[in-house]
């Protein structure tokens, strides 16, 4: 008798694999749900802080950017585990309703022009604050941009001391 033709009796199945069958819940099951998108982020989101970015050559953003993000975060006593950082062009199924209904945010910091496909609320004044849906809303230019002048990093932390009451 070869073992090629050798075949384990299906009643036997449970018993040898007893510790590593796993039993699928409904949503594991079904294709549809297995089709569902990736949300591409960076960070843990566990203060409800969102930052919107629109890097179209990278996943989130450059080493430069992110050096930059990184002392702007800790200037405001926050991590990347307080935040998400949500790039638009990575994540191009997303526009602002379904993205606020993901992240729940309670700010958003949107650094940068987002694509019109993203439905921003409309609102073209910098480092100026609004309220929309219950949620704050700060815009400014890109991180490369502040990161390159003095007015635009003046302008962005005495908004980001108003809403983080630093």
């Amino acid at each position: 008798m070869s073992l090629d033709n050798f075949q384990i009796p299906t009643t036997l199945l449970p018993e040898l694999y007893k510790d590593s069958l796993i039993v699928l819940d409904d949503k594991q099951s079904n294709p549809e749900k297995l089709k569902e998108k990736k949300v591409h982020t960076l960070g843990d989101n566990l203060k409800n802080i969102l930052i919107l970015v629109n890097n179209v050559e990278i996943l989130h953003l450059n080493d430069d950017d992110l050096r930059f993000l990184t002392g702007i975060l800790t200037a405001c006593k926050l991590t990347f585990s307080d935040v998400a950082i949500f790039n638009t062009a990575s994540n191009l199924d997303y526009n602002y309703q379904n993205t606020v209904d993901y992240f729940k945010p309670k700010i958003i910091l949107v650094l940068g022009i987002i694509n019109q496909k993203f439905n921003l609320p409309d609102y073209t004044h910098k480092y100026h604050t609004i309220e929309n849906q219950n949620i704050q809303l700060l815009f400014g230019s890109s991180l490369t941009e502040i990161s390159k002048d003095v007015n635009e990093k003046k302008a962005l932390w005495n908004c980001l001391k108003q809403v983080f009451e630093i």
